[in-house]
This record gives C-alpha cells, structure tokens and sequence, in this order.
C-alpha cells in the first residue's frame, strides 16, 4: 500500500521513514513550503514565548538570542525543538493552540511574545489579550501551498494520504475534487492529525453541486483523526490499517 507524505520537505523524509517501517511504501510530494518574513526588531520587556510550530522555533532561534524566557509550545515535537534550539525553560501543551491557551492561563506571565505564521491557525494572541495578558504577536513566516503533481499523476496508485495541517488538508481536498473524480476519493484514506484536520479536507472536497447531487454519502472518503494531535498517534493509526 502507498501512502503519500504531505507536509513540508524538510520533515518529510522523517515521516516516510517511520511510515516504511510499519510496512508501507510512501511517496513524498509536499503540498506547503515555508517562506521567511522579513524578521521586525524585538523589544525588552517579555518573561515568556510561545511558539505554534517547529517553523516558529527555527525560524526565532536563527533571527533573535533570546533563550531564557518561560517557553510554551503546542506540542511535544515543537517543545523538543525549543530544547534543541537551546531554550532553557519549556513547557509542552501536548495539544493545539487551545491547549496552549490554557496552559498559558494556568502559569499567567506578564508578557508574551506569540511566534506564528502570518494566519496563524487559532488566535491566541486575541484570547491571551482578553485574558489580561499583555501578548505580542511575531509573524515570522508564511506557508505557500505547492501543486502536488507527482503525486496527482499517481493518485490511482496511492492508497493513503497523511494530513499534518489543516491548510494542507484543504488544499489536497480541493485539488481531489477538481482533478481527480469522486470515485478516487471514496476509494482513498485520509489519517489527520486532528479533527480540525479532518474538517478542512471535508470543506475542500465540498462542491455547491453536491447538494443538488443524490447519494452524496455514498462517495464520502474514510477520514481517520488522530486520538492526539502529534505524528506518532498518526502512526497508531496506519498500524492499524490492514496490508
């Protein structure tokens, strides 16, 4: 069974590698790329970071030397990025942007600086700003959506497809449905990181001729969420998916 590795080329090869050892064979053909913004001066005043991605850290730790701060991050990959990157100070929501939400409130710094992507995907700057909490938001990249087209040509062949993103998801479930039919996708399996996910694949699939359409349901694709929003319970998942 082949399963197409979406996400961005500097994670993908990790990603292929855990998916070939489960006994799958994976094409990687990414759907995003990461763009750099022009990096704005930080000024003093900020006890704690969050960081929304592995992005947001590389991207901080290669423009700015602050490291010792209280840092958050969403989850555990980015958490272990933060370390490697020399933070001193790190804490794991082990979730999504809500779940970072949250663990900001329960330790309730004075200050901090939100590092995301242009669009970020939840607003925590706003809901940290409603709670009180001075909160600065850092744009420190974009995310750029690529056509998939070797991985378009050999949909036929491809049984699975990994969402890492909810932008990413959308993106492919709109390419399926304007170049692929209906038919393909009911037969293919999608394992997303999160229901948020699973969501944006439906919105991207969704026609306004659908509608109109009877039998919907019955070319609907299979949509496996992961229990946990992180690439191991995604694996959990296509471990389980018969060979």
């Amino acid at each position: 069974m082949k399963v197409w590795v979406t996400r961005t080329d500097r994670r993908a090869h990790k990603t292929a590698a855990a998916v070939e050892a489960l006994g799958f064979e994976a094409l990687i053909d990414p759907v995003l790329k990461v763009e750099r913004l022009p990096a704005p001066s930080l000024s003093d005043g900020f006890d704690a970071i969050a960081f929304t991605s592995r992005s947001a850290v590389e991207i901080f730790a290669k423009t700015y030397p602050l490291r010792t701060v209280t840092t958050f991050c969403v989850g555990d990959a980015t958490a272990e990025a933060a370390r490697d990157q020399g933070f001193s100070e790190v804490l794991s929501a082990a979730g999504d942007g809500r779940a970072v939400f949250e663990l900001i409130l329960k330790h309730r710094p004075q200050a901090v600086i939100v590092c995301a992507p242009e669009t970020p995907a939840a607003p925590l700057t706003q809901w940290l700003t409603d709670e009180g909490i001075s909160a600065h938001e850092l744009a420190l990249y974009r995310t750029v959506t690529i056509c998939p087209d070797t991985a378009l040509n050999a949909i036929d062949n491809i049984d699975i497809i990994l969402l890492h993103s909810a932008k990413a998801a959308r993106f492919i479930g709109e390419m399926l449905r304007t170049k692929t039919g209906p038919y393909t996708v009911k037969r293919l399996t999608f394992t997303a990181i999160s229901k948020a996910c699973a969501e944006a694949l439906m919105t991207g699939l969704s026609d306004p001729a659908d509608a109109e359409r009877e039998n919907v349901s019955e070319i609907s694709p299979k949509v496996l969420i992961s229990q946990f929003p992180d690439e191991a319970s995604m694996l959990m998942l296509l471990s389980d998916i018969p060979r």
